[in-house]
């Protein structure tokens, strides 16, 4: 797959972050024009001022000019009992939200088999009941408190429900959405090829359904 395989989030973010800024042309020191976006709260460069004692890049005060993201700190020392959450770091260090072990960016860049298959299952169960809405009217996935393998959390288990099966297709079963492993593009391929799935495989099960019933 490798031969085939193109940049992934992690080299994207790092390789622009080490280039610079890409929306402040007045900004000589810092500036490229392939460099990343600012974003106030999100995106910024480190600055004499933004470092000083008690301000939000403190402990950032030994990279004035590059760029900083406001971000998952990483992986804790101890995940089972220690969360990270969010924090400003380097931009250059961005990591996905994944274990440090996890392998990336050797990873190919295809669409998301997880998604895509979930997708096209609920396309399938909305053809199967004639509705957009789970069988009995609620869906729900449980997260056990301490659940996560990458920090601790969540700190009580909590249940997240849905009406209809494509929301949480989008979101609970497609962890590359949620843990930044993929491309905006993949996504948007995920769900022309689960839909095609659907409306190709979902006739031919019902084919062969009628044919072994006769």
């Amino acid at each position: 797959k490798r031969a085939y395989d193109y940049v992934r989030p992690i080299s994207s973010i790092r390789q622009m972050c080490a280039l610079g800024q890409s929306s402040d042309p007045g900004d000589v020191a810092t500036y490229h024009p392939d460099g990343i976006p600012l974003e106030e709260g999100l995106v910024e460069v480190i600055t004499t001022e933004s470092t000083m004692s008690g301000e939000k890049h403190a402990h950032l005060a030994p990279h004035v000019g590059k760029i900083a993201l406001y971000c998952w700190g990483g992986e804790p020392g101890d995940p089972e009992t220690e969360y990270t959450g969010n924090a400003w770091i380097l931009g250059t260090r961005w990591l996905p939200y994944q274990r440090d072990t996890f392998v990336t960016p050797a990873f190919a860049g295809y669409i998301s088999g997880h998604s895509t298959f979930s997708r096209a299952a609920a396309e399938v169960l909305t053809a199967m009941t004639g509705s957009p809405y789970f069988p009995g009217g609620l869906g729900s996935h449980t997260a056990p408190a301490g659940s996560l393998e990458f920090e601790f959390g969540p700190n009580d288990t909590v249940s997240p429900r849905s009406k209809v099966s494509q929301p949480p297709v989008r979101t609970q079963t497609d962890p590359s959405y949620a843990h930044d492993l993929r491309r905006d593009s993949e996504r948007r391929t995920r769900r022309e090829v689960s839909l095609l799935c659907e409306l190709t495989e979902w006739p031919r099960a019902v084919r062969n359904n009628n044919s072994n019933s006769s």
